[in-house]
């Protein structure tokens, strides 16, 4: 059974491919002495399908009317996911793995990862309770994901007594910070923080650092994880957090067992894991938990999934002892060097 997994494969959230192809391999190979999917052995099928409408259409058409997969498992911006599920129309299942806004949809699909109000409550206000931040300042890419998460930052910040003090959304391929950072000391904020993709994490940060600033100001990441911290640079991490439902030192039985099973597979010095490569290994073996393990000559059960998608909760039930299970911790990490250090974690309601 040929089954894509669809990400951005090189250029602003290339980043995140070794891993990916590396956890999925993984997913595959542990699916597969499993039994396989409905009856027959996994094939992966890799594809790029950038950060844009019109990449993700033309991978996705390749993919069902040339390569003829029979499932979609995708880690990618949610341009190129809403797109995707318009194309994908309850033609095959869809599962979205990467951490999103929170917007329902009306196509098909089955969404696993955390949503940014999830992060972003508890993250603003340990920042405003135990760090005394009041003054946030709100950078962005500028398509969907962070224009919802900025006017999610402001109703939590508002919430919290606290001041949205300015923000700025950018294009991906920025390389000029000036004069964002020209605004930041301006505004003067306690707290910046980021919904940026990938690279652009990258060289935000970096020009961050450049510029003094990260010796005065907090910042909190949302993408911030173990891939993009490589990235950043051991001299740019000063005084920098993340959060998310997982990051690898996470000391569950499930993840422990995970890592232990992925750096036998792959060796210690393996590409880092992180929650976008962890949720494509999840995603993968949700498919096969859904679609089981019998024969389908029909291809009735397959059919079955792409017309009625699971609500999340309903979803992560079926791999509730992968890495992050249920999805019901936030951790808040701190960088050190180019390592994330959880320094404390919330249960989710």
């Amino acid at each position: 059974m040929k089954v894509a997994v669809l990400h951005p494969r090189k250029g602003v959230a290339g980043l995140w491919t070794p891993a990916v192809d590396a956890t999925t391999k993984l997913a595959a190979a542990e699916i597969n002495a499993a039994g396989g999917i409905l009856g027959s052995a996994v094939e992966l099928v890799y594809a790029d399908c950038g950060v844009e409408a019109e990449t993700a259409i033309a991978a996705v058409d390749h993919l069902l009317d040339e390569v003829g997969v029979r499932a979609i498992v995708g880690q990618h911006t949610s341009t190129a996911r809403d797109a995707v599920r318009m194309r994908v129309a309850e033609r095959v299942p869809y599962v979205y793995t990467a951490q999103h806004e929170g917007l329902a949809g009306a196509c098909s699909g089955i969404m696993i990862g955390a949503t940014d109000g999830e992060l972003l409550w508890p993250a603003i206000s340990w920042l405003a309770s135990d760090r005394r931040a009041q003054r946030f300042f709100f950078v962005g890419n500028d398509y969907i994901w962070p224009h919802v998460a900025l006017k999610t930052s402001r109703a939590l910040v508002a919430h919290e007594g606290a001041q949205m003090v300015g923000h700025a959304l950018m294009p991906f391929e920025t390389c000029d910070y000036s004069q964002v950072m020209a605004k930041i000391r301006e505004c003067r904020p306690d707290v910046v923080i980021q919904a940026l993709v990938g690279e652009a994490s990258v060289t935000f940060n970096r020009a961050f650092a450049e510029a003094g600033l990260d010796r005065q100001v907090l910042r909190l990441g949302l993408l911030v994880d173990e891939s993009v911290i490589c990235g950043i640079g051991p001299d740019a991490t000063h005084n920098l957090y993340s959060v998310s439902n997982y990051f690898s030192e996470w000391q569950s039985p499930e993840n422990c067992r995970f890592l232990d099973n992925y750096h036998g597979a792959f060796g210690r010095l393996a590409p880092p894991v992180s929650s976008a490569s962890i949720g494509c290994y999840e995603g993968l073996h949700l498919l096969a938990a859904l679609a089981g393990r019998r024969p389908d000559p029909g291809g009735h059960k397959l059919a079955e999934l792409a017309r009625r998608p699971l609500a999340r909760e309903a979803a992560r039930k079926h791999i509730c002892d992968g890495p992050v299970g249920r999805c019901r911790q936030v951790h808040i990490a701190q960088a050190d060097g180019v390592s994330l250090s959880i320094v404390t974690s919330m249960t989710m309601n």
